[in-house]
């Protein structure tokens, strides 16, 4: 190891020894850096996983009260409040639709979500189709159906992209926010079912176990909305459930489902006034969601926000500590590349030309300076040696003299 070492110059190994362990701790900022940016698109493709879940929410609520306006009108045979309200309702959905079509991803994958969309995609196409037969008055296909499982499409993709959140409580939040789509989702296929029901004055026993099933569907998603919700929003949920409103509904959906003997002579309100009050508990639900979506919306801006902040400090502190490292480590070699070439010129001066006038710089108090100090003082040792050398020499020739002067005064 010491030959290895003798092969190198003093700079060189300096070089090494300081330089090394300088690039790995660089590089080991550098991969704390580049983690510390995948947390930042992991931040930023919550929030666009959030924004396009509550784009699959808007799309199914509005559907939904599509679906519930058009089994009016075809339990009604076309009444004329009942077609004003789903004109004006197709018009919200249209713009829904447009904003889902609308959205482009930048974080998420776009394989991912080009067949997410694609299902709904197709069932999409068929809307107008859907409509004009429901203007007519002569459905082929059942526009029921085809709004929920629209609606349902919706409600799956939101709870596949909920599931690819990183952040534990925006997980929390989203698997909230899914369970009031299927509460909602329920409470509008109740609501579109009686809505044909009342206006056509009776119902089938098709229809009638379809209701019982959403309703027991939506029990189960109150549930599960209740054990997955934070608390205030569970709170929230067991107020609305305590209003006047919701206890309203209930007790017309009891009293449907306490007339199955007598389903061709339905008794009950009108369609106008059981959507209207439907709608109402549906808003009640939906003011929960709303107040998640801002929670959610809240929290990965936060969180995107941060990341993106701590990122661009650390890599400020990156290149601040990588800027001062490196320039001292250069500022010393160069000084001590320097310094130990102007000792080694000035040692081959004074040893080519015997100068022993020279003075090495001394100054500080490193070896360099020390080896200075000390060759300075050998210098000055041997000068003095010589001074005195040739002082005895001098009274030599002066004692010779006087010898040969007496040896000629004897002579």
């Amino acid at each position: 190891m010491r030959s290895l070492i003798k092969r190198f110059s003093l700079h060189h190994i300096f070089t090494a020894l300081a330089g090394i362990p300088l690039i790995l701790a660089l590089l080991m900022a550098v991969e704390l850096a580049v983690f510390q940016k995948t947390t930042v698109e992991q931040a930023n493709r919550d929030q666009e996983i959030i924004k396009l879940t509550l784009l699959y929410d808007n799309l199914a609520h509005n559907l939904a009260v599509e679906r519930g306006l058009t089994a009016g009108v075809l339990g009604s045979k076309g009444a004329q409040e009942q077609v004003a309200k789903l004109k004006e309702q197709r018009k919200n959905a249209d713009q829904h639709i447009a904003a889902f079509n609308a959205f482009k991803p930048e974080y998420i994958s776009s394989e991912l979500t080009n067949k997410l969309k694609q299902s709904l995609d197709t069932q999409l196409a068929d809307i107008n189709q859907i409509r004009n037969q429901v203007d007519q008055l002569s459905p082929k296909r059942s526009p029921f159906a085809y709004y929920s499982n629209l609606n349902q499409l919706a409600i799956d993709n939101a709870v596949l992209l909920v599931s690819g959140v990183s952040n534990s409580e925006i997980i929390r939040l989203g698997n909230s926010l899914t369970s009031v789509m299927v509460i909602k989702e329920r409470a509008g296929q109740v609501r579109g079912a009686l809505n044909g029901a009342f206006a056509r004055k009776n119902s089938s026993l098709g229809q009638y176990t379809a209701i019982e099933n959403y309703l027991k569907s939506g029990e189960y998603a109150e549930r599960l909305a209740s054990l997955a919700m934070p608390s205030e929003f569970s709170s929230q949920l067991e107020a609305a459930k305590n209003s006047p409103t919701w206890k309203q509904v209930v007790d017309i959906q009891n009293h449907y489902l306490g007339q199955k003997t007598q389903l061709q002579n339905l008794q009950g309100p009108s369609a106008l006034d059981w959507f209207g009050l439907a709608t109402e508990k549906i808003k009640l639900v939906n003011k929960i969601r709303n107040q998640l979506a801002t929670t959610m919306t809240d929290v990965v801006s936060t969180q995107a926000s941060s990341a993106q902040w701590l990122l661009s400090m650390m890599i400020a502190a990156i290149v601040c500590l990588g800027a001062v490292l490196f320039g001292g480590m250069v500022v010393s070699l160069s000084s001590l590349k320097r310094r130990v070439g102007e000792l080694t010129n000035n040692l081959a001066s004074m040893s080519k030309s015997n100068d022993l006038s020279m003075v090495l710089k001394d100054e500080g108090k490193n070896e360099l300076s020390q080896i200075s100090s000390s060759v300075n003082g050998l210098v000055s040792s041997i000068k003095r040696l010589l001074i005195n050398v040739t002082e005895t020499n001098k009274h030599s020739h002066q004692r010779l003299d006087q010898m040969v002067q007496g040896a000629n005064d004897l002579g």
